[in-house]
């Protein structure tokens, strides 16, 4: 199974991964308009396998909000990863701004999203660290701002330690609303 498609299940998966290479120099791509497009994308998890996406495409517009809906299985999932760069397609391209994300450079194309995953975790430490995502030199105010955006700052502030708050085993101590709260966040 290529590296692009193998399925990662822990924190040691992701550590035994080999680093994306990613030969695009940095980029601003502010000057693209942001829009995400799948053109004739086709994907499964190995040769052999059968196909979970077969010659799909769409395109999401600046401003637009989308639904993705199915039956378990379906390929939701797989779809968003591959919209969202965590996924090589096997055939078909994934565009930026219409622009294709393999010519922009998948470190150049993360830095204009943000997302939440269904799988996504908290980890141990405080919830200014979750929402900086352990940053050495977390901005404060920025920090704050996107608390308040994600609805979560006047929880945080009623919190007898605020900021400094520990997260216990993977969000224990929080309901599931601000476990969500603070991993969009955290995407903010």
């Amino acid at each position: 199974m290529p590296p692009s498609a193998t399925r990662l299940n822990s924190a040691a998966d992701i550590a035994l991964e080999p680093p994306e290479r990613d030969e695009q120099p940095d980029s601003n791509l502010a000057h693209l308009l942001p829009s995400i497009e799948l053109r004739n994308v086709s994907f499964r998890y190995a040769e052999g396998e059968p196909w979970i996406l077969r010659n799909a495409n769409f395109l999401i517009e600046a401003g637009e909000s989308v639904a993705v809906t199915g039956p378990s299985g379906a390929g939701k999932s797989t779809l968003l990863k591959i919209a969202l760069g965590l996924l090589k397609p096997c055939e078909g391209e994934v565009l930026f701004g219409a622009m294709p994300v393999r010519q922009l450079g998948l470190a150049n194309f993360r830095r204009q999203i943000g997302t939440v995953m269904q799988e996504d975790t908290l980890l141990t430490g405080s919830l200014a660290e979750n929402i900086a995502f352990f940053d050495v030199q977390p901005d404060q105010a920025r920090l704050e701002s996107c608390a308040k955006l994600a609805q979560l700052h006047d929880d945080i502030v009623r919190m007898p330690m605020g900021y400094q708050t520990l997260v216990g085993d993977l969000g224990s101590g929080l309901s599931g609303g601000q476990k969500q709260r603070l991993l969009l966040a955290r995407a903010l």
